[in-house]
């Protein structure tokens, strides 16, 4: 995701295109094609959840990666979760669009939004042992310490495109 965001990012400057502008243009675009391809993820049972008890838990078919690695098991489905997730951002994005006041709004804030789906949605999403790491004292996935970079650069970024277009207002 990032590395396509950078590129994407590279070739709008190459092209000398209003980057801000394209970035929002592209974001519904993006947490609609990530709603859309978890349900194929869930169709497949790959990036399968953790095993549960709960009333969520989905049991996959054997031949599938989930079914696989745990056999007859109920799992969170977290395909579904993480396709819950884009949709939801895709419609508030859109709701929020009438409020935009600068360039990179719907850009950043799509970034916000994800990676605290993301990082929440990792809880529940089975990974192997070596996709874990201690931070602090504290037991976190990979992507997981991604997000949290993310967030705050995006963050970071939301508030510095924010600022930069109230200073351009007020000249």
């Amino acid at each position: 995701v990032i590395l396509s965001i950078i590129s994407g990012i590279v070739y709008i400057i190459l092209k000398k295109q209003p980057l801000w502008k394209i970035a929002d243009i592209s974001a519904p675009s993006f947490v609609l094609g990530i709603g859309i391809t978890r349900l194929g993820c869930f169709l497949n049972g790959c990036c399968f959840g953790e095993p549960t008890q709960s009333s969520l838990g989905v049991v996959f078919p054997s031949d599938s990666a989930a079914g696989f690695t745990f056999s007859n098991v109920p799992l969170y489905p977290t395909q579904l979760f993480s396709s819950f997730k884009g949709f939801l951002i895709f419609f508030i994005l859109l709701f929020l669009e009438r409020y935009k006041k600068f360039d990179g709004f719907t850009f950043w804030l799509m970034l916000i939004l994800f990676s605290v789906g993301r990082f929440i949605i990792d809880f529940f999403r089975y990974y192997e042992a070596n996709a874990w790491v201690t931070i602090l004292g504290l037991t976190l996935t990979v992507n997981q310490v991604i997000v949290i970079f993310l967030f705050l650069f995006s963050g970071f970024m939301w508030f510095f495109l924010k600022k930069k277009a109230k200073l351009e207002r007020q000249l």
